[in-house]
């Protein structure tokens, strides 16, 4: 039953485009998204734009970071730090490990 359901979806929903489909969804106000398939789309996306979403703390060129994605009313900042590099602490936690 589930793959039949499935079968008919996917073909309904091939008859016509993403534009046409977001034009209609959207007017009836039922709820949905696309679905992100490239990080690219996700850094573009206006939702995660708008709420500011990623940014790069390690300053221009460097990998984007997700943030926690709860505003507080205090303002409390959840950007603390860029990411580690790949290996930057191995030597400080190996330490840790053999003493």
């Amino acid at each position: 039953m589930i793959s039949e359901v499935n079968a008919l979806l996917t073909k309904v929903f091939a008859a016509r485009d993403h534009d046409w489909w977001q034009e209609r969804l959207t007017a009836i106000g039922a709820p949905w998204a696309p679905v992100i398939t490239r990080p690219a789309e996700l850094l573009a996306d206006p939702h995660a734009v708008a709420r500011d979403l990623f940014t790069r703390p390690g300053g221009p060129g460097t990998p984007p970071q997700a943030r926690f994605p709860v505003t507080f009313g205090a303002g409390l900042d959840t950007f603390r730090a860029a990411a580690p590099n790949l290996g930057e602490h191995t030597r400080e936690l190996l330490t840790g490990i053999t003493e």
